[in-house]
């Protein structure tokens, strides 16, 4: 089985209407479209789950194809969520850290021995 991505198709659409879509290219064994915490309504994007040779022709029929009206992205879902981030930003906040602030001592280790007046 295999999970794709589908994106931007119209917000009002239903989880059967994705799976009679998909369900021309193989067997769908699941649909789950994300909605918003707050308001419950669509993203405007979900989660095809089919057997992989139906995914594949899918993913070429159906990408880019119009459907209510807007172009639909359907890809290879990544495991774990990979966005932007993808990792790169820890390595990034580690060099920076090893430059910037490592430790320093006897620097700053007698900021709090002033004596202020109010």
């Amino acid at each position: 089985m295999v999970d794709l991505f589908v994106a931007n198709f119209p917000y009002d659409t239903e989880q059967s209407e994705l799976e009679t879509v998909f369900s021309r290219f193989g067997q769908v064994e699941s649909v789950k479209i994300i909605t918003d915490r707050v308001t419950g309504c669509s993203r405007g994007f979900g989660f095809v789950k089919m057997e992989e040779a139906g995914a594949e022709a899918a993913m070429t029929s159906l990408d880019k194809a119009t459907f209510g009206g807007r172009p639909l992205r359907v890809r290879k879902a990544h495991p774990g969520g990979r966005g932007l981030n993808n990792g790169e930003g820890q390595r990034f906040r580690d060099e920076r850290d090893n430059g910037y602030n490592r430790d320093r001592s006897g620097y700053g280790n007698n900021q709090r021995d002033y004596n202020y007046r109010y």
